[in-house]
């Protein structure tokens, strides 16, 4: 069964753009630690985001599911959610999802196999669950929600139109 481990952006980027699906259609099941989910979900629930509807109803469905993660290590620069999920995916030896580049660059420093939202959106199309126009449609409306530069937004739409 492939698992994977998420803190907080993806599931808030990809939720937005309306395919939080997306990551279910790469991994059976999702863990994120307790307190990403209080992050997203619990007050995200208080502040009425539309996107914390959509991410509790996939803990709901349970192929989102919480657990308890201590942090055995504290990263200078990240927030507890995005240490407690690299320790997570240390821990259990699983692939994290995050777009933070600080927490991905101390997660592949650990060996951690880490991707981010668009990666999920481009491997969706490369796997032919979705087509390369709406991947191509999903990369921009993540852009447009994201900080994310003209280059790595070229870089990534070429590598969608490569993929295959």
């Amino acid at each position: 069964m492939k698992v994977a481990i998420s803190d907080a952006g993806p599931l808030i980027h990809l939720a937005q753009i309306g395919f939080l699906d997306g990551i279910r259609n790469l991994f059976e099941e999702v863990f994120i630690p307790r307190i990403v989910y209080e992050e997203v979900v619990a007050k995200g629930l208080e502040r009425e985001y539309p996107d914390a509807y959509i991410i509790l109803d996939a803990v709901k469905r349970s192929w989102i599911k919480v657990k308890e993660a201590e942090i055995d290590i504290m990263f200078s620069g990240l927030h507890k959610g995005e240490a407690a999920a690299i320790n997570l995916a240390r821990r259990l030896k699983l692939p994290l999802l995050s777009d933070d580049s600080k927490a991905r660059s101390i997660a592949k420093a650990l060996n951690i196999e880490v991707h981010g939202s668009f990666w999920v959106v481009i491997e969706n199309a490369r796997r032919d669950f979705i087509t390369r126009d709406k991947g191509e449609r999903l990369l921009l409306k993540l852009a447009s929600i994201m900080y994310v530069s003209s280059d790595i937004l070229s870089f990534v739409l070429e590598t969608l139109r490569r993929k295959k």
